[in-house]
């Protein structure tokens, strides 16, 4: 039979991943969260320009990741970001492409800080 690992190397084993889980924050130690998502429109053509403004605590750019949920959808962030408002609103932009053949739909769009992260929604046509 096998033997159990002992209850003390199961929780050094859970606080080692705990420790490697965590999020590097800014230089002051705090964690970015990200409270909301927002487009500047709600339509735009394909290759257009978007404008997004994530409202939170603590933003910074400097991990920041763009992704599409949608299938279809190719998203291109603009490297200069804005941080506005002691660190409380993040301004990005991004051009969407929607790929041949995609029908006119929504694409959902996450955007994520450290280990945060919000959805937002934009109707990309021809």
């Amino acid at each position: 039979m096998a033997q159990r690992p002992s209850i003390n190397r199961a929780l050094s084993l859970a606080a080692a991943l705990r420790r490697k889980s965590k999020s590097v924050g800014d230089d002051d130690g705090k964690e970015s969260q990200i409270e909301g998502l927002a487009f500047s429109t709600a339509t735009i053509r394909s290759g257009g320009m978007a404008v997004a403004k994530v409202r939170g605590q603590h933003l910074h750019g400097a991990d920041l990741k763009c992704e599409s949920m949608s299938s279809g959808f190719i998203i291109d962030v603009l490297p200069q970001h804005t941080v506005q408002e002691e660190g409380e609103q993040l301004v990005l932009a991004m051009r969407i492409f929607r790929r041949m053949g995609t029908p006119r739909a929504l694409c959902l769009v996450r955007v994520s800080i450290g280990g945060s992260s919000a959805v937002a929604s934009i109707t990309v046509r021809v």
